[in-house]
């Protein structure tokens, strides 16, 4: 019963993480496209456009840290052994102070 548990939450855990990494490269692809007819102009760091696609790119891939973070949270609940318990609660603590960083950085840039 144990082995048919531990399945079902390893196939929901990659389901979530693979929805996080989707929102990801979903924000890359937009962001990517606010900036693309800059791309052949002059562009400055300082331009409204620039900005924009930046708070953009950083809200995507908050959401998409959320959802990875969650997927981690669902792993430690089958890690047998200290050594993968350390390395994930030192991924999530990684994950957690980049959100909050680009959380800081976005509200700076509103």
């Amino acid at each position: 019963m144990f082995i048919l548990f531990r399945y079902i939450f390893s196939f929901f855990e990659v389901v979530i993480s693979l929805i996080g990494v989707t929102i990801v490269l979903v924000g890359v692809f937009r962001a990517g496209l606010m900036l693309a007819p800059a791309y052949f102009t002059a562009i400055d760091s300082q331009t409204d456009d620039y900005r924009k696609a930046r708070v953009l790119l950083a809200q995507y891939i908050l959401l998409g840290l959320e959802f990875m973070v969650a997927s981690d949270v669902i792993y430690t609940v089958f890690a047998r052994d200290y050594e993968a318990l350390i390395i994930l609660v030192a991924l999530v603590a990684v994950r957690t102070i980049l959100a909050f960083s680009l959380e800081r950085e976005t509200r700076e840039q509103k």
